[in-house]
């Protein structure tokens, strides 16, 4: 299991583009090249607070040197689209100089490139210095290639590469709305532009002219054909699709449905009909679908992950309900009331905990134009103000607002959590999840591991089993076990493996160490070593332990040092003892000092 200290998040908050001007305004690989770097800088800021540029940003997240949970923007980049046209400009991409050569880069430039696509974007393009080899050689790897070498408009006798990279367009509509789902493959995949509706509401005709090719000018003929769409969850049979191709045997005709009978797929393959139901979707297009197709039916729709800010998040517990949120359309819009929308709260610099955090009853949708859907929703308890919303909306063609009632909090459920419980399809993708539908089955799924976790508060004794939780490698047993023998002397409830061998016999030991590391002690005692930055269970204790301190907000996990090994996750400037100047009698001590801090506190 890997510990993943790091998330690509999009950034507009003002605190985290304050971190994005503090990391660049000293970054010597732009004062070098754009002498009026920090005037740019300034207004590239201002355009992204209001939504003319989109900003993203690697935010690693870490324990300062009090023991608290942090995050910090340790590269960014900024995009612009073009007025009116499918390119769109990349700029300052930028990663710490203390952070490189640790994936970050390639993270951060995949989910720009995501959105780009997702936004219907047909090129990227962006200016290198012709010097800087390594950022060069760096878009080469994904596809860039020079275009045109430029005098730099910047600095006089600089020379740039203007490079650009080609992308397919992907598919942003609902997943159910099979009818622009068709439409979209037509255009983008076949290039049929001419689509015209008939008589009959499953059928919609086409043409494609092609241009005039080859040095004779000779032209290929117009083809035509039809599209046939069944929008409906029933599996669709051979009659229905004979009655609807009626006339149409000796042209071009593509079948959509959700699901095809046997029978009807036969038929279709004889009269070279092009059919696609829900798996031939998948897989002909699923690398261009912003997330996995749905493996159960639109009738199954139980509720959506919606993937939200933790400073928004922090308003929804102080708007009373109902109250209305707003995200970018039309995926959600098959929503019905009484379905349940799951809070994803993505952590921030100012707030804390990545995972699901709440829960709400879906009351109504409205769907349409972001001016159309503000005249419909402004007085609705909205989450944002004007400005922020206009700033959000501002490159956004549609949006869906949801109104919601019984809102409920919940204790931190990890997205790690959630891909145990989650279809195949959903978990896979969870780590960039923004929105996804989730079927009844999903749903009760998940509401079985929200009730198993404490509500109250995290400092009351008689919530926790332990006083203190020991982390450690095999190799460093003999460390643990002396400090556990100590602990003990002191009438401090600790947990250590060998003193629960009873209890842990037979028990999902995966299950039972989560709650153990993550629910059951006031704090946790991590011996940080070689050993345990390799080793498996070790990983997955410290997962837990972070999820804790990361939904409290203070100090939870306190690292005795054996070496110098750094564990991803805890930051080099995380407060921290050193047992190879300090005695294990000494650390009970301290560790009844913290304990006393904290009843004190509580």
């Amino acid at each position: 299991m890997n510990i993943k200290d790091y998330a690509v998040r999009r950034l507009f908050l003002p605190e985290e583009l304050e971190q994005i001007r503090t990391m660049q305004e000293r970054a010597p690989e732009f004062l070098k090249h754009y002498p009026r770097h920090i005037e740019w800088l300034t207004m590239a800021l201002d355009e992204i607070l209001i939504g003319r540029r989109i900003a993203f940003g690697v935010v690693r997240s870490g324990f300062n040197v009090t023991g608290h949970p942090t995050t910090q923007i340790v590269g960014s980049i900024i995009l612009k689209r073009g007025i009116f046209s499918g390119q769109i400009e990349l700029k300052n991409l930028f990663i710490r100089e203390d952070s490189r050569l640790k994936g970050y880069g390639h993270a951060l430039y995949m989910k720009a490139e995501d959105y780009c696509s997702r936004a219907g974007c047909t090129e990227i393009e962006t200016e290198v210095p012709c010097d800087e080899i390594g950022t060069i050689h760096f878009l080469h790897r994904f596809g860039f290639h020079v275009k045109r070498i430029l005098n730099s408009p910047y600095k006089a006798g600089d020379h740039l590469y203007q490079m650009t990279k080609s992308l397919v367009p992907w598919y942003t509509g609902d997943p159910f709305d099979l009818k622009s789902l068709a439409f979209w493959v037509l255009e983008r995949t076949y290039g049929f532009s001419e689509i015209v509706p008939t008589n009959d509401n499953h059928r919609f005709d086409f043409q494609l002219q092609p241009p005039t090719i080859g040095p004779l000018n000779k032209t290929v003929a117009r083809i035509d054909g039809a599209v046939l769409i069944y929008d409906y969850d029933d599996p669709t049979d051979r009659l229905t699709i004979e009655r609807t191709a009626k006339g149409l045997e000796h042209q071009l005709v593509i079948v959509f449905c959700h699901e095809i009978t046997q029978e009807a797929a036969a038929f279709c393959n004889r009269n070279r009909f092009k059919a696609f139901d829900r798996n031939t979707i998948a897989q002909c297009f699923n690398q261009l679908l912003p997330h996995s197709w749905p493996s159960f039916p639109k009738r199954d729709v139980a509720g959506m992950l919606m993937s939200i800010k933790g400073d928004y998040f922090a308003r929804i517990s102080k708007t009373p309900s109902p109250f209305t949120y707003v995200k970018s359309g039309p995926v959600g819009k098959f929503l019905k009331p009484g379905n349940t929308a799951l809070f994803l709260v993505e952590t921030t610099p100012t707030t804390a905990g990545d995972g699901l955090r709440g829960l709400a009853e879906v009351h109504n949708i409205s769907v349409g134009h972001p001016t159309d859907v503000w005249q419909r929703i402004h007085h609705r308890n909205l989450l944002f103000s004007k400005p922020e919303y206009e700033a959000y909306t501002r490159d956004k063609i549609e949006v869906l607002a949801v109104e919601l009632i019984n809102f409920r909090p919940l204790p931190l459920l990890e997205r790690s959590e959630l891909t145990l419980v989650l279809p195949k399809e959903v978990s896979d993708s969870l780590h960039e999840l923004d929105y996804c539908y989730i079927s009844a089955d999903s749903l009760n799924a998940i509401q079985k591991l929200t009730p198993q976790r404490p509500h109250s508060d995290p400092d009351n004794v008689s919530m926790r089993k332990y006083a203190v939780t020991l982390s450690f490698a095999g190799e460093d047993r003999e460390h643990a076990e002396a400090l556990a023998k100590l602990l003990r002397e002191k009438k401090i409830t600790v947990f250590y493996d060998k003193y629960e061998t009873a209890d842990l016999w037979g028990k999902d030991l995966y299950q039972h160490l989560q709650s153990i590391y993550r629910d059951q002690a006031r704090f946790c005692v991590i011996f940080i070593s070689a050993a345990y930055a390799k080793k498996l269970w070790t990983k997955h204790e410290l997962k837990q332990a972070q999820a804790r301190a990361f939904q409290e907000s203070k100090e939870y996990i306190l690292p005795l040092k054996l070496d110098d090994t750094e564990v991803p996750g805890i930051n080099p400037t995380v407060g921290y003892i050193d047992l190879r100047s300090t005695s294990l009698a000494d650390v009970v001590d301290l560790l009844i000092e913290k304990l006393r801090e904290r009843n004190a506190d509580a």
